[in-house]
Order: structure tokens, then C-alpha cells, then sequence
């Protein structure tokens, strides 16, 4: 979409108030971009809609597969190293609430690859 001139970026996920994994229970998959006010409403849906349809009828090849594991374990690394280690803290007491298993997050990277 961005190669497209329809948004400036787009940034999206789950748990806009913490991470992917310090919630448990239903989520819902978010996203937001910014655009500029005079596109067309109805051409920012169809660019979003040309984008995921073949997520949704096509398998993902291996490459992109392995670009997305590099980026979530980025990601987990990042969140491991937030705030001075506040981010492993919340990660190993929001594994102690929700699974009894603060020890999950040395086998998280193993669980990402899968």
C-alpha cells in the first residue's frame, strides 16, 4: 500500500496496551494507517482487501515465513529489554498468572519457530 502512494505506514497487531504475550483470552487483530484526507475511503479498503486476500487463498512461501519469525523474535527481544528489564519481569509474571509457568518464556523462541 505504501508502494501504492495510498498510506504514509501501517502499523497493526494485538494487544495495542501491552504485548502478545501478557494477555490471555480472546483478542482482536487491530491495524491503523495514515493517509492523506483526500483518498477515497472506498480506495484505502480496496488496497487493504488486495493485500490480505492472498494471505487468505495462498500458502506462504518459506521466505516469508522466515522473515516473520525474524521479526517476532526481534520483537520478543525488544519487549525482553524494555525499561531496564520491566519487560522481562512482565513477561515472566504474566506467564506466572495466566499458565502457572514463569519458566515459559525460556521456550518461547522454540514456540515462535513452530
Amino acid at each position: 500500500m505504501q508502494k501504492r502512494g495510498v498510506t504514509a505506514g501501517v502499523e497493526g497487531g494485538i494487544n495495542y496496551l501491552g504485548n502478545m504475550f501478557n494477555y490471555k483470552g480472546p483478542m482482536l487483530w487491530m491495524a491503523d494507517l495514515r493517509y492523506d484526507p483526500t483518498t477515497k475511503p472506498e480506495a484505502i479498503v480496496q488496497a487493504v482487501d488486495g493485500v490480505i486476500e492472498p494471505l487468505r487463498t495462498k500458502p506462504v512461501d518459506k521466505a516469508t515465513l522466515d522473515r516473520a519469525l525474524v521479526k517476532l523474535r526481534s520483537n520478543l527481544y525488544d519487549n525482553i529489554g524494555t525499561f531496564s528489564g520491566f519487560g522481562l519481569a512482565d513477561l515472566l509474571a504474566s506467564f506466572a498468572l495466566f499458565d502457572d509457568d514463569p519458566a515459559r518464556v525460556n521456550a518461547l523462541v522454540g514456540q515462535l519457530k513452530k
